[in-house]
């Protein structure tokens, strides 16, 4: 019965903890939400008690290990990097380097700028292995080889000093970007966004199209303890090198709930523009058990980072019958699914509007390898190895 049920804020209160992560457990299927009218989220009181009794074991065979960060800051749906505003460095158009180089806080390690170029003989190297694979490679096991190689050909990889780990990540990153077939590395100088365009799309890029990428990079470069982000702060608490911490990364990035979730909201996108948006969600609905791109756990009222990208993206794209139709199918999916878009179905409409293919993942993850470097540098401050699980048996 509908009475017999409680608030949201009546089971955060239970379970001792806030909307943000009784909303996260709904996400991860540990409690089933139910809306009244449409909007007002409802919760039975005997999944509560469950999950409040499976929370004290859990408590009782874990060991503690609490992340303290001052990288990114996430409260009242906006978000920081350090101290700054991620909308302010996206209204000023801030270079997706120096915003790496924030988060890296790199003006404390260097007086001059960082070089964001790989050695010649090593990008000659990651470009000669990735004419070896086959045109249907996926994208990120292109970057999965490419980390694998820097590390080979780096012999003081174990250099685990703050100015050497920054060094290797600006090389890494460039490297990520100029090794892609269809990249372009003219110079130190060309800004990372304009060697990544040619390996997203064949299209030319537009001032307004550039401007979108770089945003993109830039509200995409950390998002605090996300799955991948807290592999690479396990790897670093064992010391890992940079090159190991990244590949780190990538291992939970590959998943349809993280870094490739935007795949299938291409493939959607794409159909909605040639045959209109229901003849293109009525497949996704039917065939795929997961839809990415919509619902948040952190932001219930809507992901913040659409907001700053999603504009941008439509600004480039122009008020044609293109844009027209994503915009429709977006609103489609928010009814459908009674949740909001989040930065994923964003990334997806800037692919689909500008003609990059669907391997769109690139963008996302050469963005958040910045971050990952940054909680790598952070967890180095702490005492090695202090995350430690303990299971409990049961069998």
């Amino acid at each position: 019965m509908a009475d017999e049920r409680i608030s949201a804020a009546e089971a955060a209160a239970r379970l001792g903890v806030q909307r943000a992560t009784l909303y996260a457990y709904v996400s991860r299927g540990l409690l089933e939400s139910r809306t009244l009218d449409g909007k007002t989220s409802t919760f039975d009181p005997r999944e509560v008690e469950r999950l409040q009794g499976r929370r004290r074991g859990a408590r009782a065979a874990a060991v503690g290990a609490p992340v303290v960060s001052a990288i990114t800051r996430i409260a009242d749906g906006h978000i920081w990097y350090r101290t700054t505003p991620l909308e302010q460095l996206v209204a000023d158009g801030t270079p997706f380097e120096r915003v790496a180089e924030l988060l890296w806080r790199a003006d404390a390690l260097f007086d001059e700028p960082l070089v964001w170029r790989a050695e010649a003989t090593v990008l000659h190297g990651a470009r000669t292995m990735q004419r070896t694979f086959p045109d249907t490679a996926p994208s990120l096991d292109r970057l999965r080889a490419t980390v694998a190689y820097a590390s080979a050909c780096d012999p003081l990889r174990h250099d685990l000093q703050p100015r050497s780990i920054v060094r290797n990540a600006a090389a890494l990153m460039a490297l990520l970007v100029d090794a892609l077939p269809g990249a372009q590395h003219r110079s130190a100088t060309a800004p990372l966004t304009d060697r990544l365009w040619p390996a997203l799309t064949d299209a030319r890029p537009t001032t307004k199209w550039r401007a979108a990428l770089n945003a993109g990079l830039v509200v995409l470069a950390d998002h605090d303890l996300a799955a991948s982000t807290f592999a690479v702060r396990v790897a670093a608490s064992a010391r890992a090198d940079v090159y190991s911490m990244v590949s780190a990364g990538l291992g939970p990035f590959g998943g349809v709930l993280h870094g490739a979730a935007s795949r299938g909201l291409h493939t959607t996108f794409v159909r909605a523009i040639d045959e209109g948006p229901t003849a293109a969600v009525a497949p996704l609905l039917r065939d795929t058990g997961v839809v990415g791109g919509f619902g948040h756990p952190l932001y219930p009222e809507g992901d913040p980072r659409v907001g700053l990208l999603l504009p941008l993206v439509l600004d480039a794209a122009g008020a044609t019958r293109r844009s027209a139709r994503v915009l429709d199918t977006i609103d489609l999916l928010r009814d459908r699914l009674q949740a909001e878009p989040n930065v994923d179905c964003a990334l997806a409409a800037m692919s689909a509007l500008s003609g990059m293919h669907a391997e769109v993942g690139t963008v996302f993850a050469v963005a958040r390898t910045a971050g990952w470097v940054a909680h790598g540098l952070a967890e180095f401050e702490e005492q090695p190895l202090r995350f430690r699980a303990v299971s409990r048996w049961v069998g």
